[in-house]
């Protein structure tokens, strides 16, 4: 069992506490610090664990790893308080939305930055998980181009470079920004009726590396609620594609092959508990739900992932969850991201 501490309440926040509460046999929340005591004492009555009057009382506890789940701005500040505990550290990402945020990081974590991973948990979701098998398995061949349109920024980028393999790859990004409108109908409380006409504003970026790989980020925020417009990620290469969760590959005979991904659940039609079981491709078992029947949904496996990640990292099982210079490269090419979108056109080097 890992023992955590967290730091934060907000909406980010309930994942990391759903996530410790669906798995008790895995992680043990020892307690929580948030800045409004009567909420905090509020939290901690729903989710377990001690509601602490300070931060300097959470590091007494010892944890095995802090989440800390705030504002990038106010995390920053928190680094500086946190740090000389030599706690290793989960950060909310990104860890900075400019340069100067980003240099500041730099500074306040200079000489300590093994301590530091962040919760980029994008790259453990089932569906991608998934996909990087089929590449691993080589059903596509050397993947080459990306378009993706299923998150935003820092989280697109981290995608991008994972499937595309390009590390701290140098790359040139040129951009344009649109604005659409649109019928409502949704939001993070759920779906919205009525027909309530709203606008949203959509990024088109098309991103160059250093070694001919190309990715197209087309993406707006409306996309995570919106029941009217489709979100998607396509992976390309030399012998087939990977669109969501249609497989085109040539087969060892030089066979052209369409496969559909299937997703294995419980709950549906049965009196089970709504789970994932499995991701197959025909016969393959792609990914397998490391969780068994735990009542969580697709993001939650993914931060659940990322947790038992860090908990390795904390006993030095593992080297990182998700590394700081990752998660420095991605704030960096995300922030030149919107920047190149804004500026029409305009080449940026990043």
């Amino acid at each position: 069992m890992y023992r955590f501490a967290l730091i934060g309440g907000g909406w980010r926040a309930q994942f990391f506490a759903r996530a410790a509460q669906a798995l008790p046999e895995l992680f043990e929340l020892t307690g929580t610090w948030m800045r409004d005591s009567a909420k905090c004492e509020a939290w901690a009555k729903t989710y377990g664990g001690k509601a602490f009057t300070s931060v300097d009382e959470l590091i007494g506890m010892k944890p095995e790893f802090i989440i800390v789940s705030l504002p990038t701005g106010v995390q920053i500040e928190m680094l500086e308080k946190l740090l000389p505990a030599g706690i290793p550290l989960l950060l909310e990402t990104p860890l900075g939305r400019d340069e100067e945020a980003l240099a500041k990081v730099r500074d306040i974590t200079k000489g300590r930055t093994e301590l530091i991973n962040t919760a980029e948990q994008y790259t453990e979701w089932p569906l991608y998980r998934a996909w990087t098998e089929i590449i691993r398995l080589g059903l596509i061949g050397n993947v080459h181009s990306v378009t993706a349109s299923s998150v935003h920024g820092y989280h697109a980028v981290s995608v991008i470079r994972h499937f595309l393999g390009t590390g701290m790859e140098k790359c040139r990004l040129t951009g344009f920004r649109y604005k659409y409108p649109i019928v409502k109908t949704g939001d993070r409380s759920g779906i919205v009726y009525g027909g309530e006409m709203s606008s949203y504003t959509r990024d088109i970026v098309n991103i160059e590396f250093d070694s001919g790989k190309t990715a197209l980020y087309d993406f707006s925020n409306e996309l995570y609620h919106t029941r009217i417009l489709s979100r998607g990620f396509v992976i390309r290469g030399d012998r087939g594609e990977i669109s969501w969760d249609n497989v085109r590959y040539v087969n060892s005979e030089g066979m052209p092959v369409l496969q559909k991904i299937e997703r294995d659940s419980l709950g549906y039609n049965d009196n089970n508990k709504m789970c994932l079981v499995a991701l197959t491709l025909g016969d393959r078992y792609l990914y397998r739900n490391p969780y068994g029947h735990a009542r969580i949904n697709d993001d939650e496996i993914a931060v659940a992932s990322i947790m038992e990640k860090m908990g390795k990292k904390a006993r030095g099982e593992l080297q990182d969850a998700y590394s700081f210079e990752d998660s420095m490269r991605d704030a960096e090419l995300s922030n030149l991201l919107y920047r190149a979108a804004e500026l029409g056109g305009k080449p940026l080097e990043g």
